[in-house]
């Protein structure tokens, strides 16, 4: 086991004063980076990104503590306050060979600017920032989907990310359409192409959240109809 210790900034939060999931995958990212500046990994394309959010991590003096595995063509980062065993979030980083993705289904759609930003230096988006834009085109999806949707109101649970063709910085627009594949009592699933699946694809769980009690809550029947309105059978 390999700890890593990475201090907090403001811009890590987000709207609900919680580190942004994008934040996760980065701090993941840098932990990476330093394996492999160190000669403990091997420095190959990132071809799957899963992350499974357990609790949200608020803004601290304390570092984050990100914990580090080898598991074959992955790397597992377990993440949460230093000092604390219990892990907020786990990514894993996969490096295995790329699974070709097709969309089904025709859901909302948007077409997200690449930005020079984005862009590492292999001249393609890096990771955390192909997560980021996921996170875009999931958030611009379901506004449509459900605009009265309160802040808070839904939360992420678990993201897999299929990397595909990497992302040039000529590339200009990313076309993304975002499908539900399941609708369950309190949580349901997506996925988001990204360029037909050319580019990959990512695929959440989402769950209705109370912000009052902290707990899950059922999906009301307005959600459910909006929802299945792009559900995307088998």
């Amino acid at each position: 086991m390999l700890e890593t210790r990475i201090p907090m900034r403001w811009a890590d939060l987000d709207q609900l004063n919680h580190v942004n999931n994008v934040v996760y995958v980065d701090y993941a990212e840098q932990t990476r980076a330093e394996l492999i500046r160190s000669g403990e990994a091997f420095d190959a394309p990132v071809t799957r990104v899963d992350v499974e959010f357990r609790r949200p991590l608020q803004l601290s003096r304390t570092p984050v503590l990100v914990r580090s595995r080898f598991e074959g063509d992955f790397t597992v980062h377990d993440i949460g306050p230093d000092g604390i065993d219990e892990s907020f979030a786990t990514v894993r980083l996969g490096t295995g060979p790329v699974v070709p993705q097709e969309q089904r289904g025709d859901g909302p759609a948007f077409d997200l600017a690449v930005r020079r930003s984005d862009i590492g230096p292999d001249g393609s988006v890096t990771p955390t920032r192909f997560f980021e834009i996921c996170q875009e085109s999931r958030i611009l999806a379901f506004s449509a989907l459900m605009p009265d949707r309160r802040p808070g109101h839904i939360v992420l649970a678990r993201v897999d990310v299929h990397l595909g063709e990497p992302v040039r910085a000529d590339v200009g627009v990313l076309p993304t359409s975002t499908s539900v594949t399941h609708v369950g009592r309190s949580s349901y699933r997506t996925t988001t192409w990204f360029g037909g699946g050319r580019y990959g694809a990512a695929e959440a769980v989402l769950v209705g959240f109370d912000a009052e009690t902290q707990r899950s809550r059922p999906l009301g029947d307005d959600e459910r109809e909006a929802l299945e309105s792009v559900l995307v059978e088998g």
